[in-house]
């Protein structure tokens, strides 16, 4: 999940919907800001819902996916 909203409120609905997993990360746009790109990629395996992220952080999730998810174009 990909969302603008704050960290706390991205869990909740996530975890209503079954979407977070046992385990896995909420990772924020701060955490991206941090992140090189060959970072993001490790990340992304554990990472099941993005919050407060931008335009911006959105295409870097993207980009990073793009390897693992071979339908993206």
């Amino acid at each position: 999940m990909i969302t603008g909203d704050y960290p706390n409120t991205a869990r909740a609905i996530a975890e209503s919907i079954g979407l977070l997993r046992r385990g896995r990360k909420v990772a924020t746009g701060a955490d991206l800001d941090s992140m090189t790109a060959a970072r993001l990629k490790r990340e992304i395996e554990k990472t099941d819902v993005f919050a407060r992220v931008s335009p911006e952080h959105k295409l870097r999730i993207v980009d990073a996916c793009r390897p693992i998810m071979k339908w993206l174009p």
